[in-house]
C-alpha cells in the first residue's frame, strides 16, 4: 500500500513500482470520485477517515476488504460508478458536508460489493494506492496483513500543487472530527481561522503530521518484529549461547547485569 496525502508523489511511485509485472495495481479504490463503494462506506467518516488501531467500523472495513480481494468490479459497481460521473460537477457540494442525491444514488448502488478476488491476484501481488488514508493508515495496517510504504513531500510543494489546481479537498472540515481536535490540544496547535489560504495551510499540516508520525510508528513497530523473527530463526539454544557469550564479555545482558541475566 502506498499513502501519502494528495499531490505528493505518490501516481509516479505507483507508476515506477507498476512497471515490475509481477504487481497488479489498484488506484484510490477509497476515493469517491474514483469507486463508489468508497462513497458509502466513507459516509460517516467524510473526505480522511481518521481511525485508530482497535477502533470498530464495520462499513469501512468492508471497503478495504473488497479493496484487498483486488477490487472487483461487479455489475452493480459498474452502474453505481456510471451514475456517479455526473455527479461529480457537484462534488464541491458534497466536500461541504451536502450529501446530494446523485452521490446517494450512486452511494447506495455501491455499497456492499462483495469479496470476490480478483482473477489476476491468483499470480500479482497487489499494489494500492491510497491519498485518502493519512489518518487512518495505522487501522489499515492493523486490521490486515499489508506492508506500508509512506511517502512524504515538502509542504510547501504540496500546497503550491493545490493551490494551483484549485484542489476540492481544501473544503474539508477536519477541525470538526473530535479525534483530530484531541490530536491538536496534545501538539498545541490552535485551530484555523475563516481565511481559505490559512485552512489549506492548516489541513495540509495536520495531514502531514500524522502521516509523518503514523511513519515513524510503523516504522519501528516493523523494526521490533523483524528482531523477534530473527531470535526465533535462530532458535532457543542460539539464542542462550548468545547470552552466555555477552555474559562473559560483560556487555548487554554480561557482568554488570548478572541478576536480570540470571
Amino acid at each position: 500500500m502506498i499513502v501519502g496525502v494528495p499531490r505528493s508523489g505518490t501516481t509516479w511511485t505507483q507508476r515506477m513500482l507498476s512497471c515490475d509485472p509481477a504487481f497488479h495495481v489498484v488506484l484510490e479504490p477509497d476515493s469517491e470520485t474514483k469507486a463508489a463503494p468508497a462513497v458509502w462506506a466513507k459516509r460517516g467518516l467524510g473526505r480522511y477517515p481518521v481511525l485508530r488501531p482497535g477502533d470498530r467500523d464495520h462499513d469501512y472495513r468492508e471497503l478495504w476488504e473488497w479493496i484487498l480481494t483486488g477490487a472487483h468490479r461487479g455489475p452493480r459497481v459498474r452502474v453505481a460508478e456510471r451514475v456517479l460521473r455526473p455527479g461529480l460537477k457537484e462534488w464541491s457540494w458534497f466536500m461541504r458536508g451536502r450529501w446530494t442525491p446523485v452521490m446517494q444514488t450512486a452511494g447506495g448502488l455501491g455499497s456492499h460489493p462483495g469479496h470476490v478476488r480478483a482473477a489476476e491476484l491468483a499470480d500479482h501481488r497487489l499494489l494500492v494506492k491510497s491519498v485518502h488514508a493519512a489518518m487512518a493508515v495505522e487501522w489499515v495496517e492493523s486490521e490486515f496483513d499489508i506492508d506500508v510504504l509512506v511517502l512524504l513531500r515538502h509542504p510547501g510543494s504540496v500546497l503550491a500543487s493545490w493551490m494551483s489546481l484549485n484542489l476540492q479537498d481544501r473544503y474539508t472540515r477536519l477541525e470538526d472530527n473530535p479525534v483530530v481536535r484531541r490530536s491538536l490540544e496534545e501538539w498545541g496547535v490552535p485551530l484555523p481561522g475563516p481565511d481559505p489560504l490559512e485552512h489549506t495551510i492548516w489541513l495540509l499540516g495536520v495531514l502531514i503530521l500524522t502521516l509523518e508520525e503514523a511513519g515513524e510508528r510503523l516504522a519501528a513497530a516493523r523494526a521490533r518484529n523483524r528482531h523477534r523473527w530473527r531470535r526465533r530463526a535462530r532458535g532457543p539454544r542460539q539464542c542462550r549461547a548468545q547470552s552466555r557469550r555477552q555474559f562473559r564479555r560483560g556487555g548487554k545482558g554480561g557482568r554488570r547485569d548478572r541478576t536480570k541475566t540470571a
